[in-house]
């Protein structure tokens, strides 16, 4: 029983740190702040439903956002016959 709970323990704090550095990299350019989105919820949905649900419903959603990012035609491309 205390192994587990140290295990969540630690689990909660790594997983929590890689999440707290990814809202630093929203800001900061310099540090990748959604694959350390993705990478915190991982590290935290090992031990955690919560996590697990969200890490799953953000996966949803970035799976939606590509499949809409490449289906729109680029800027230079005539939609009807292919780029100019």
């Amino acid at each position: 029983m205390l192994l587990k709970n140290a295990r969540r323990v630690i689990i909660a704090v790594i997983g929590g740190t890689v999440l707290l550095f990814s809202l630093v990299g929203y800001v900061m350019p310099i540090i990748p702040g959604i694959p350390l989105t993705f990478l915190g919820l991982a590290i935290l949905a090992t031990e955690f439903v919560w996590a697990k649900r969200l890490l799953r419903k953000a996966k949803v959603q970035a799976s939606a956002l590509m499949d809409n990012f490449r289906s729109k035609p680029a800027a230079d491309e005539d939609p009807t016959n292919g780029p100019k």
